[in-house]
């Protein structure tokens, strides 16, 4: 992108960068705790990004997701959102299966939210050099038990919780600055995004 004389970089950035606080409403502000590899790779991410906009007059983005989901999502594999999962398990007449008791909550982001905070990203003038770190996601929180029942069918509770110390309890976005910086607010909630 520099040597192609790109203005711009959004980068894809996830939530989990921030992982495990004494909070569960996540700020930018807050200082990066990675529980896996997965979370430390984001956070790299952002770091070069953040790097290449300072020494090379780059202007970028980083965009934390918070759980997005909607059509076409994963429903197999390691990054296959739990939505997806237990629409796949429901599909196949299976036992949805929850790991732990099933109330650790979540910011569902409905996928064309998403979209649409990239595209005001990729469009907000910024000045050379400079690097916006924003949360995309929802200020409310969604149980595991709760996108269950809105599946609907049968349900496993896996207990102990297989992921430990990697899962985190509760997670919800602080999405002040987005709107802010972008204008941007989550649109569609959670029941119509499932719909």
């Amino acid at each position: 992108a520099r040597e192609l004389g790109v203005g711009r970089l959004v980068y894809s950035s996830s939530s989990s960068v921030v992982g495990d606080q004494d909070t569960h409403v996540v700020r930018e502000d807050m200082s990066p705790r990675p529980v896996s590899p997965y979370a430390l790779q984001k956070l790299m991410g952002e770091q070069y990004a953040g790097m290449f906009a300072r020494l090379f007059g780059l202007s970028a983005v980083s965009l934390r997701y918070f759980n997005v989901y909607g059509p076409r999502q994963l429903t197999e594999g390691a990054y296959a959102l739990v939505i997806g999962k237990f629409i796949r398990q429901k599909q196949q007449g299976e036992t949805l299966t929850v790991y732990g008791d099933g109330e650790q909550t979540r910011a569902y982001t409905y996928v064309s939210d998403v979209v649409r905070a990239n595209v005001l990203a990729a469009q907000r003038p910024l000045e050379p050099g400079s690097h916006l770190v924003l949360n995309i996601g929802t200020t409310v929180e969604t149980s595991v038990n709760a996108v269950a029942a809105r599946v609907g069918g049968d349900v496993r509770h896996v207990i102990p919780n297989p992921r430990g110390h990697l899962e985190e309890l509760r997670k919800v976005a602080d999405n002040a600055k987005a709107a802010e910086a972008l204008g941007w607010r989550p649109e569609v909630d959670f029941e119509e995004g499932m719909r």
